[in-house]
């Protein structure tokens, strides 16, 4: 029932983001840095690479966007997000829901959140951290520079 539930909150959350803003307000940004998870009584550490585009939402300093993250080295895992991001004055912050595999649990419902300041044009520094559903005990953070095409 929860597995479903996700699914569907991800498939509209998907195609809301594609028609929320008119074409060509989309962005494209992706970034690496140190990751780290554990669960179902394993942990690694190493890096991760992800992958966001998105769209704004007219009016507001706001976006939602589709996010893809993928652990590379030992026990990998990956995670497919649908997020929500607002921020001002060179902070962003938000929170997303989608699945993925972490910590060596089956695939599941995975919940993020996210914090971040701009740095450098086109470039941020970013925290971000994601919990599987479920009682696999699985979770993760990541902390690397994102930059925006």
């Amino acid at each position: 029932m929860l597995k479903r539930s996700l699914y569907s909150l991800f498939a509209c959350a998907l195609s809301v983001s594609l028609f929320v803003a008119p074409a060509g307000a989309g962005t494209i940004s992706g970034g690496a840095g140190l990751f780290t998870q554990s669960g179902n009584g394993a942990s690694s550490t190493g890096g991760a690479v992800f992958l966001s585009s998105g769209r704004a939402v007219p009016v507001l300093p706001a976006s939602i966007d589709v996010t893809g993250l993928l652990p590379l080295g030992s026990k990998g895992g990956y995670a497919l997000t649908v997020e929500g991001r607002a921020g001002a004055a060179g902070f962003y912050g938000g929170a997303g829901v989608g699945v993925g595999q972490l910590g060596g649990a089956k695939s599941t419902g995975i919940f993020t959140a996210f914090v971040g300041a701009k740095v450098a044009p086109f470039t941020s520094l970013e925290l971000r951290g994601y919990t599987a559903a479920g009682n696999t005990g699985a979770n993760a953070a990541l902390l690397g520079l994102r930059f925006q095409l």
